[in-house]
């Protein structure tokens, strides 16, 4: 279950990673001037895909952002819990007076996060 939510955090993050190059692209589309010796209606389509363009950049940044602050709470949720369970770990290793070698495998494994 582990190493298929690590899966898909990894493929999140290429996939944040390409979103993030789409719009580096599409943005430079955006910038480029538009000809003024192009006839008027080869200057219109070229209008039309710029507006294309910054509209597809703008959704694509708007979905990069969504899936970015998804994954932060993601880590922040899985994180609470692991220090829930750390907590729950020395509260009992303190009531027994002795730590077991499982309990202090876990602990130092949840510190290193």
């Amino acid at each position: 279950m582990k190493i298929l939510e690590e899966s898909i955090k990894a493929r999140l993050e290429n996939l944040i990673a390409a979103g993030e190059q789409a719009f580096e692209l599409l943005l430079e589309q955006v910038k480029k001037p538009i000809d003024e010796d192009l006839a008027d209606d080869k200057a219109r389509n070229a209008m039309k895909a710029k507006k294309e363009c910054f509209m597809d950049a703008k959704e694509i940044l708007s979905e990069v952002n969504i899936l970015k602050i998804n994954l932060k709470e993601e880590r922040r949720r899985v994180k609470k819990t692991q220090m829930l369970h750390l907590k729950v770990l020395m509260r009992k290793s303190s009531q027994r007076k002795k730590i077991s070698n499982k309990c202090l495998i876990k602990i130092s494994y949840l510190c290193k996060l």
